[in-house]
């Protein structure tokens, strides 16, 4: 066969075309900021990219222990409770979970009579074939992305273009992630000016600058290292109160304390973080990402 003859062969023609819109669902997924609108989209081409009947999208939990069912295509169950109890998936070597704990992708076309089957609730539809890939960053496994019910099976071809296509909608996932986390920054910050005097809110304003310069640029590494604030439970409790904007009054009403108790806990929340005063010590739970 000439090398013009294999320039158009089917296959090829197909797998180019497969590619070529793989590319604009992934631009179309990396413009969006909104956590729901990503793992509807991108379930939406998975199912059409794979032929599946349903698909799923989960999320490792930080303990990293159990996922957690974001997003569910292609099945609704009767009873409405169903996600509400099902919701957690425990990562253990069961074909679901063979994904994480081997961090690779994991294709059952029989998978009633697989080794590594488990079971599944009651109410779920019968899952005859599958197809798991790993959701990566970097490299960090923040979840995964599975389909089922492909009549014929998969093959290795469906798994190389879910795979590419997963390292996309990780990074979609995770810089919305990110977006979500800045504006619950911005709105905590935003209710903590209520509180304030002028000269603190200047300071705080300055602080916000800084902040905006920098960027936000999540680290990997950092949430395995990060360590919590140097306080106690109830002292921890205050500090978060105080991040959220609350006076020392509606501190006192909210944990059942007297107003001059919460004051000597915050005097020493203050001394423990090296603060000067509310503001520096709201600051710096909020970037530690301690609230």
């Amino acid at each position: 066969m000439s090398s013009d003859a294999r320039m158009y062969h089917p296959a090829v023609n197909r797998f180019r075309d497969q590619l070529e819109s793989l590319y604009g669902i992934s631009v179309q997924i990396a413009s969006s900021r909104a956590l729901s609108e990503i793992y509807d989209l991108a379930l939406t081409y998975c199912l059409a990219l794979t032929k599946s009947e349903m698909g799923f999208v989960d999320l490792l939990n930080e303990d990293r222990v159990d996922m957690d069912v974001v997003a569910v295509k292609g099945f609704a169950p009767p009873d409405p409770r169903f996600y509400e109890r099902f919701k957690r998936m425990p990562v253990r070597p069961s074909i679901f979970g063979r994904v994480i704990t081997e961090d690779r992708p994991n294709i059952s076309n029989d998978v009633e009579n697989d080794p590594g089957r488990v079971g599944q609730p009651p109410g779920h539809p019968r899952v005859r074939t599958f197809l798991g890939v790993p959701l990566r960053v970097g490299e960090n496994v923040i979840g995964m992305i599975g389909v089922a019910n492909r009549d014929k099976g998969y093959e290795a071809e469906d798994e190389r273009l879910l795979s590419t296509f997963a390292n996309q909608v990780a990074v979609a996932i995770d810089n919305a992630m990110l977006h979500q986390h800045q504006q619950e920054m911005i709105a905590r910050l935003q209710q903590l000016h209520q509180h304030l005097s002028e000269a603190e809110r200047e300071q705080l304003a300055a602080l916000e600058r800084e902040r905006t310069a920098a960027g936000f640029r999540l680290d990997p590494s950092s949430s395995s290292t990060q360590t919590g604030p140097p306080l106690n439970n109830s002292q921890q409790e205050i500090l978060r109160l105080m991040t959220d904007g609350l006076s020392n009054r509606e501190i006192a009403s909210r944990i059942h304390l007297s107003e001059n108790t919460v004051k000597s806990h915050i005097q020493e929340i203050l001394r423990r973080l090296e603060a000067r005063n509310r503001v520096q010590a709201a600051v710096r739970a909020t970037k530690e990402g301690w609230v």
